[in-house]
């Protein structure tokens, strides 16, 4: 009976296991696929200084303030609040006056 991990079918240094006639991959991160062959980070798909991380075989962007969103391609714009981040999220932080305190715009 041939080993199928004889031949090293796990790329970029994933370590491979024998399931009878087939085999897995263990995949080093951010590598994913059967064979660890597809690196989800190589789109740059994070935006605007965003950084591209992998979680449980999907990728999610750590945003730069001001920005956030999957993407990290919504900036918050606050007219006369102040911007900050909550939970993932850019949220305006109003005046008393504007009678919301947070809301994602001041006007």
């Amino acid at each position: 009976m041939n080993d199928p991990c004889s031949n090293n079918p796990c790329l970029n240094g994933g370590t491979c296991t024998p399931k009878g006639t087939s085999f897995s991959c263990k995949c080093p991160s951010p590598y994913l696929g059967k064979a660890c062959e597809r690196d989800p980070c190589t789109d740059q798909l994070c935006k605007n200084g965003g950084t591209c991380k992998v979680d449980n075989n999907s990728f999610r962007c750590e945003c730069t303030f001001p920005y956030a969103g999957d993407k990290c391609d919504k900036e918050c714009r606050c007219d006369k609040g102040i911007c900050e981040l909550k939970d993932g999220n850019t949220v305006c932080v109003c005046p008393p006056e504007f009678g919301l305190h947070l809301s994602s715009l001041c006007q």
